[in-house]
Order: C-alpha cells, then structure tokens, then sequence
C-alpha cells in the first residue's frame, strides 16, 4: 500500500492489527500523528480513568513531545515513536499486560512516545567519532539515548505538560526509574545484556516449572462451537481463553518489579526494531526511510573525514537494502522475537514470527537475484 492511501476514518479500529502502519494514513501524517495515536492507545488502556491522568496536560504533553520531532527526518520522525508505540500496545494486547500495573503500561508508553525525541538522524557512532557536545554532556555510554531521555523529561517537567501529578509518590518514582531505563534500553550497544538477562529469565522459569509440557500452545475459546476468530485471535464478542505454555503461566505470575522492568525494556525492544518483522512492503518502506539516513550519515563522514561506520554509495540501493535488512534480521531481529514472542499468546505468536520468515526468504532471495557482483 503507497504512504497515505487507507482509509483515514479506519485507523482508530486497526490498531490492534500487526499490519497497521501510521504512514498509509493521510489524516495522521498531514496533522499530529505522535499525539493522535498516543492519546488513544492511552484511552484504549484506560490509563486516564485508571490513573486520573488530567487530559489537557496530558494533551499539551503529547504535543509538545510532537513538536520536538524533526519532520524533515525519514526514519527517526515522530511517526516512527507513532509506530514503536503502536508495537507496544500489540505486545501488550498479546499476553503481556495482564502482568503489568497501570503504571507499567503508562510508564512503557510514555518511553515508546519519547524515546527518540530530539532525534537529528546521527547516531552513537558518529557522536563519539566527532566528539560531539552530546557525547561531552552525557558521556560515551548511550549518548544520544541520555539526550532523548533529558529531552523527554524537560517536557515532563514543564508545568503545563504535568499529567503525572495525580501519582502517588511511589507511583512517580517507580514511573521514573521504568522511563529511565526503557529509553536508555533502546540503545543497541545495551542489546547483548538486556537480550541475555531475558534469556536467563526464560531459562530461569522452564526450570521451575514442574506442570506439564509447553509443547501444547494456542488459542482455545471459551465461548462454545460456532464463535468465529477474528484478528490476534479475538472471537466475535465473546470471552475467550488465551493459553499459553505451562513454564510461561507460571512464569509470568506475581511478578517482583525487577522481573516486570526486564519485560518492559524488551517490549520497548522488540516495539522499535517491529517494522523489520512488519508485512514485507511496511517493512521495506520503513528499511528505505532508514537506509537514506545511513547514507547521509556516510557521506558526512566522509565530508569530515570521520571512520566510515555507515554505507556512503547509494549504487545498486535496492540490492542493498535487501543485505542490510536480511543481515540485521537474521543476526539480531529474528533470535530477538523468536524468544520474545515465547510468552505471547499462539496468534500474536504465529502472525509475526510468520513475517519474519517470510521478510527472511524474500531478503535473500533479492540478495542473491540483485547481486551486482554475480556475474563476475
């Protein structure tokens, strides 16, 4: 689907779908995406009821991060905290919040929100080749994540942007050391620990487990013969029962605030990298929306006389973008989900393990097929 042609009165219903992308939609994209969809996911979890959040800080808030956002960015614009958003809510409809405080899900969403504003199309690399202000201010370690996560809290702090007062003072400090930790989490260079802790974690609880086998995971209504599924496995109004592997039930049961931190930065993980695992043509729209960063970060590097850390020749691009993506998938995207999606329910589970593969045999077969050195 070309950017900006679905049905601009549909987006609201579709963003429980895995397939639901902010840039085939006009009316989001020509206005406020980032406060639009941030408003109603945060109502489609009842978050203002739950937490008496005040709606019009709450919405100077959302626009306010907005604005922060540069448009002129093609990938790291507002509408890519729109859609790791998006993915968040996805996970935690998935299997996820039942495990969660409304706190949790406030503090996950408010992260998926701001955990890029700010963002001017440069990354570590290149902040720390350059002695950048960022890297002097924040030092070397996730520079430019300390800057978004200061960002983000300056316009918290701003009295007119306050939603959070309604929060108790333990409420505000564990919101606090969530927000921290999730955007700090998004930095690649953290990946290798927090993917390992959860592994630890999932090993941690097969070994406990004692009930049965997880061999047997799926959907299972509980609504009687005749209920028809419906997308991320809902039935037509009816109550239905998620089932899950024995290991993970017992698992994710009364959770300590460590364990539910740990799950939290791999939502907001799994939430940033989805587009890669998204229907091949979101997935290739958003792969040449970052490629065209990559490329002007190279060619500055090369301009300043930097290390090259990114591609600088847009020749053969298409043969390219299918390396770099099947490269980043195969290598960390793919392992990533494939433990993540472990706990979510069977659907959720399938539907996007599902593109992964396919994203997969597609990326290497247009990287053998666009191979410009095939023929020599």
């Amino acid at each position: 689907m070309a950017e900006g042609t679905a049905s601009d009165s549909t987006w609201e219903t579709k963003l429980n779908d895995w397939e639901f992308n902010v840039l085939d939609y006009k009316v989001l994209m020509e206005g406020n995406p980032l406060a639009q969809v941030g408003y109603a996911i945060l109502k489609k979890h009842d978050l203002i009821s739950r937490l008496k959040l005040p709606e019009v800080q709450l919405c100077n808030f959302l626009r306010s991060v907005e604005s922060q956002y540069d448009k002129k960015n093609p990938y790291h614009c507002s509408a890519h905290a729109c859609d790791a958003l998006v993915n968040a809510h996805f996970f935690l409809t998935a299997g996820f919040e039942r495990c969660f405080s409304a706190v949790d899900i406030l503090a996950v969403c408010i992260a998926a929100i701001g955990h890029d504003v700010g963002h001017f199309s440069l990354n570590n690399a290149f902040l720390c080749n350059s002695n950048h202000d960022i890297v002097r201010e924040f030092g070397l370690r996730s520079s430019l994540e300390n800057f978004h996560l200061s960002k983000l809290l300056e316009i918290l702090a701003e009295e007119d942007n306050n939603f959070l007062r309604p929060l108790s003072k333990q409420e505000r400090t564990e919101f606090d050391e969530l927000v921290e930790a999730l955007v700090l989490g998004t930095d690649m260079g953290r990946h290798k620990d927090h993917f390992t802790d959860f592994q630890d974690w999932c090993a941690d609880g097969r070994a406990q487990c004692t009930s049965g086998t997880p061999e047997e995971e799926g959907v299972q209504s509980t609504s009687g013969e005749g209920s028809t599924p419906l997308e991320n496995g809902k039935t037509n109004g009816e109550v239905e029962e998620k089932r899950y592997a024995p290991w993970v039930n017992a698992r994710m049961k009364n959770l300590h605030f460590k364990d539910r931190k740990l799950l939290l930065i791999m939502i907001i993980k799994c939430a940033d990298l989805s587009n890669v695992v998204k229907p091949l043509p979101v997935a290739n729209t958003w792969a040449e929306r970052i490629m065209e960063e990559f490329y002007a970060q190279g060619e500055l590097e090369i301009k300043e006389g930097l290390p090259l850390t990114q591609l600088s020749s847009r020749e053969n691009k298409e043969w390219r973008l299918a390396t770099h993506q099947l490269s980043f998938l195969s290598n960390v995207v793919h392992p990533l989900f494939a433990a993540f999606m472990q706990l979510a329910d069977h659907h959720s589970r399938e539907t996007v393990l599902g593109h992964a593969q396919y994203n997969t045999d597609e990326w290497t077969r247009l990287s053998v097929e666009l191979d410009p050195n095939s023929g020599l």
